[in-house]
């Protein structure tokens, strides 16, 4: 599908600080690469580069220096290296008829080097968003000590409390198939940047999404 952006929403403005608070630009350390590296799970497959997790995790002491310059030139250019981009897409089956292919969800297996640098990129993504407090109450998902659980708890005493009332209380589901693939990316890049992520750390998410 091709996003329409010829008019694409103004989003809210959510972060009132700084320029010098915005997160523009990011460097790794040596230090916060080894921790990636150490927190790899050995049983994971590799991407189609071959490099396996439980390779990195031996060879840590000889490969984490390396890793951290090429990071770093990524974050400086802006731009993903294009042996990131390579994916091997496994068909994993959900439910109903194995002869329909709509019954089956894509799985990606990328580079763990990737996978690697990506959760660096998050981590300091929700530090900022947690610093300057940039989510709503109601956010659950991905949230440290918030889950689906605890997001049904404060719903279902919400309901009470109007039952307790006798107030009619109505509930309306909605499920949007595929919805991660149906992202319109420009939308979501201008929502990024009214959360203070901006400059290089912007142009790297969005060549990420490419």
């Amino acid at each position: 599908m091709v996003e329409d952006v010829r008019e694409i929403p103004k989003p809210e403005l959510f972060f009132l600080g700084d320029k010098s608070e915005e997160l523009s630009q990011t460097e790794v350390s040596l230090e916060e690469v080894l921790e990636q590296i150490d927190k790899l799970k050995s049983n994971k497959s590799p991407g189609l580069d071959g490099i396996h997790p439980r390779v990195l995790k031996e060879l840590k002491c000889e490969i984490a220096e390396l890793l951290t310059v090429v990071c770093n030139l990524s974050f400086k250019s802006a731009s993903v290296p294009d042996d990131w981009r390579i994916d091997n897409v496994t068909p994993i089956f959900r439910k109903g008829s194995r002869s329909d292919p709509g019954n089956y969800r894509p799985v990606s297996l990328t580079s763990v080097s990737d996978k690697l640098v990506e959760t660096i990129v998050k981590n300091k993504i929700v530090r900022h968003i947690d610093e300057h407090n940039l989510l709503g109450k109601s956010k659950r998902g991905f949230c440290k000590g918030k889950s689906c659980l605890t997001n049904l708890l404060e719903f279902f005493e919400g309901v009470n409390k109007h039952m307790d009332k006798g107030d009619p209380v109505d509930i309306m589901y909605l499920d949007f198939q595929k919805a991660f693939d149906k992202v319109p990316h420009q939308r979501l890049l201008s929502k990024v940047s009214c959360h203070g992520i901006t400059r290089k750390v912007l142009l790297w998410i969005g060549n990420w999404l490419k």
